[in-house]
C-alpha cells in the first residue's frame, strides 16, 4: 500500500520494552528512492518479516531532517503507516533526509528500529 503525506512536524517519545525470550518483528531494506528535490515524492521502502508468522500492523516511519550527511542538527517526525512502501511529499529545502522503521505486527510486538542512509540535499524545484 502506498500512502501520500506532507510533511508536519510531530514530536514523539516513546519507549520500548522488549523480552528475551519472544520474536520481534525485523525489518529490512529500508531505503529512500525518487528526487530528492522540494516539493516532490519520495518513497520510503522496506522489508517486513516475523518469524512467527505474524502480519504487519501499524507500523512506524520515522522521518528524520539534518543539515549534513552526518545527521547535524536532525529533526524528527513520525508517521503510522501499514504497508511496506510509504510515499512522501519533500520541503525541507538543502536538508538531507533519512526513514526509519519500527516493525509493529499484528499482535502488537515491536522491533527495534532500521534506518536508510541519509540521501540529500533536498534542491530546489
Amino acid at each position: 500500500a502506498i500512502a501520500v503525506r506532507n510533511f508536519g512536524i510531530f514530536l514523539s517519545s516513546r519507549f520500548y520494552t522488549l523480552k528475551n525470550n519472544i520474536s520481534i518483528p525485523v525489518a529490512s531494506s529500508v531505503s529512500v528512492s525518487g528526487t530528492i528535490q522540494q516539493n516532490q515524492n519520495i518513497t520510503a521502502a522496506y522489508t517486513y518479516s516475523d518469524v512467527d508468522g505474524d502480519t504487519e500492523g501499524m507500523s512506524e516511519i520515522h522521518v528524520e531532517y539534518a543539515d549534513d550527511s552526518s545527521g547535524t542538527n536532525r529533526v524528527s517526525m513520525q508517521y503510522h503507516f501499514s504497508g511496506e512502501s510509504v510515499q512522501l511529499i519533500v520541503t525541507q529545502l538543502n536538508k538531507y533526509i533519512r526513514v526509519g522503521v519500527v516493525p509493529i505486527s499484528s499482535t502488537g510486538k515491536v522491533g527495534k528500529i532500521v534506518w536508510s542512509s541519509w540521501s540529500g540535499p533536498v534542491i530546489a524545484s
